[in-house]
């Protein structure tokens, strides 16, 4: 799969664990924008950028790109400040995440789906905090 039909599932997976727990969906007008999606629920508006997460370290890590890159220049520019959330899929185990831009990193977001040796709450967010269940999700 090239990357762009590898984002476009990515971002259709994060739509349809949205709309499962009650987020209405909003889409830009244009692709010129910072952002993928526009969510609402309870009246607040947040913006969401979908990127496609993977499986790294034995299973124990999803690791997903927190920048965009200039096709031309390589130049990397972090979300920072443009979004309020990436919503991450990963294909390997076939979940969806909601995670703030202010909980990782401006190149890499780490979510740790089991427990590692060394602990680093700096790096590393526990999965379970952002995964999109039927149960709830709090914006």
């Amino acid at each position: 799969m090239n990357t762009k039909a590898k984002g476009e599932s990515s971002t259709g997976a994060v739509i349809g664990s949205l709309l499962k727990i009650g987020f209405s969906v909003l889409f830009p007008f244009s692709d010129n924008q910072r952002y993928d999606l526009v969510i609402e629920k309870n009246g607040a508006f947040k913006t969401v950028q979908c990127k496609t997460g993977r499986l790294e370290k034995d299973g124990a890590v999803i690791i997903f790109k927190t920048c965009s890159y200039h096709y031309k220049t390589f130049k990397a520019t972090a979300y920072t400040g443009q979004i309020d959330y990436f919503g991450v899929y990963c294909p390997q185990n076939d979940k969806t995440y909601l995670v703030p831009v202010s909980d990782v990193g401006t190149r890499e977001g780490l979510l740790r789906l089991k427990p590692m040796k060394k602990k680093n709450s700096k790096i590393f967010r526990d999965a379970d905090n952002y995964e999109l269940k039927v149960s709830g999700c709090k914006l």
